[in-house]
C-alpha cells in the first residue's frame, strides 16, 4: 500500500472537487481503493442523510437549504483520517469549507475541457442547478475554489486509472 505526504495535522485525508462531470467520484473510488483508504462521496452521504436524491432536496427545500446540509455534512467529513473524500461540485463555494478541506488534507481539482463536461452532462438528467443557472454562471461561481487545490489535473482523454496514477505520483511531492 503506498503512503502519501500528510498535512501538518495527520488527518492525511485527500479531498477530490471538480466541476460536475469531471470523474470525481469515479476518481475518487479508484484513488481509494488503490491507496487502501476509505472513500467517502460527499453527495451520497448527503442523499443517505436525508433520505432523498440531491435533486430531490434542492427541487423541495431550496438550494440554500441544501448548502447548509452540504456544509453540515463536509464539517463531519473533515474529521476523518486517512479518507479519499469526493465532494460536490459546488462544496467549495463556501470560505469555511475551503479552509476546513484545506486544513483537513489535500485538494486535488479535475479539469476537463468545457466541451467533454457538457458531453457527459448532456447524458443526465438530474442536475436541477444546470437547468436553473447554466454552465457558465455555475462553473464561474464554483472556480475561486476550485484555484485552492494543491494539485490539479486534467481528466479529458485519461481513464480513472491513468488519472489515480498521476495524482499518487504528483501528491507525494506536495
Amino acid at each position: 500500500m503506498k503512503e502519501v505526504n500528510s498535512p501538518k495535522n495527520g488527518n492525511n485525508n485527500i479531498f477530490i472537487t471538480g466541476f460536475m462531470g469531471s470523474g470525481k467520484t469515479t476518481v475518487g473510488r479508484a484513488l481509494a481503493k488503490k491507496l487502501g483508504k476509505k472513500f467517502i462521496d460527499l453527495d451520497l452521504a448527503i442523499e443517505d442523510f436525508m433520505e432523498k436524491r440531491i435533486s430531490e432536496v434542492i427541487e423541495e427545500f431550496g438550494i440554500e437549504y441544501f448548502r447548509k446540509i452540504e456544509n453540515q455534512q463536509l464539517a463531519v467529513m473533515c474529521k476523518e483520517r486517512d479518507a479519499v473524500i469526493s465532494l460536490g461540485g459546488g462544496s467549495l463555494i463556501s470560505e469555511n469549507n475551503q479552509y476546513q478541506v484545506k486544513k483537513s488534507g489535500h485538494l486535488i481539482f479535475l479539469m476537463a475541457e468545457e466541451k467533454t463536461l457538457i458531453n457527459r452532462l448532456e447524458k443526465s438528467h438530474v442536475r436541477p442547478l444546470l437547468k436553473t443557472k447554466g454552465f457558465y454562471e455555475l462553473f464561474e461561481e464554483r472556480r475561486r475554489g476550485y484555484m485552492r487545490a494543491d494539485l490539479s489535473i486534467r481528466t479529458d482523454d485519461f481513464a480513472p486509472e491513468k488519472i489515480v496514477d498521476v495524482v499518487i505520483q504528483e501528491i507525494d511531492s506536495l
